[in-house]
């Protein structure tokens, strides 16, 4: 199992995030699970799912964390580090998702896709993250060294 998280601009329903995951994914919507609260248990309850998505709230400039556990299809795992996937989630999503730009430096860097534009590198506020539920304070561009493996078109 690997696990990714993000953050999602806007709050999404249930459904509208399934089917989001679903279609940028290239996965079975059947497939993707979404949940507020990752049940006891889960790893038996997840059987037969490769995508679940726990949601938890976010407030400042996000409304959503996003947290998604991928199973059994390892080439999943290169289609959450691909660009235009995360682009195509923001499209179907109709909102920003906020994604750690893990090849960076600074922890605090993050790659933001946005519905029909180019992505760009931002730096969040590193205090307001460590609040719960935690606060998005998108600083301005991300500085730092090092730059993201991710292929953002």
């Amino acid at each position: 199992m690997i696990w990714r998280s993000m953050f999602v601009e806007a709050e999404v329903d249930i459904a509208a995030l399934a089917f989001g995951l679903a279609g940028a994914l290239n996965a079975d919507v059947a497939r993707v699970a979404v949940v507020a609260d990752m049940p006891d248990g889960w790893p038996e309850w997840v059987e037969g799912y490769e995508v679940v998505a726990e949601t938890r709230p976010a407030r400042g400039e996000a409304r959503m964390l996003v947290t998604l556990f991928l199973f059994r299809d390892p080439a999943a795992v290169e289609r959450v580090n691909d660009g235009a996937v995360m682009q195509a989630l923001a499209d179907r999503l109709g909102c920003a998702v906020l994604l750690p730009d893990e090849a960076d430096t600074d922890p605090f860097n993050y790659l933001r896709f946005r519905p029909g534009s180019a992505a760009d590198r931002v730096s969040l506020d590193p205090d307001a993250l460590d609040e719960d539920p935690p606060r998005v304070v998108v600083f301005g561009p991300a500085h730092g060294k090092g730059g993201s493996r991710l292929t953002v078109r």
